[in-house]
């Protein structure tokens, strides 16, 4: 499941990692991650699908902190 709880740990994993970059996969589940979202596994695959595609357009295969923050609305 993606929960508010995660989105937390997804921010923290971003402030706390300010030079790493985010790997398309991992960010696609970062954007998806809506502030007060509860939805299961099998519900979002289509979706992730859909923000993989588009991000990697977008990015490439990595993304710094601040596009994932830029593409998660913060």
């Amino acid at each position: 499941m993606i929960t508010v709880k995660k989105r937390a740990h997804y921010m923290e994993m971003l402030e706390n990692n300010k030079g790493a970059s985010v790997g398309v996969t991992l960010a696609a589940y970062m954007v998806i991650s809506g502030p007060q979202r509860m939805v299961l596994a099998d519900d979002i695959e289509d979706e992730w699908r859909a923000t993989v595609r588009r991000l990697k357009a977008a990015y490439g295969e990595l993304l710094s902190p601040d596009e994932v923050r830029k593409e998660m609305g913060l």
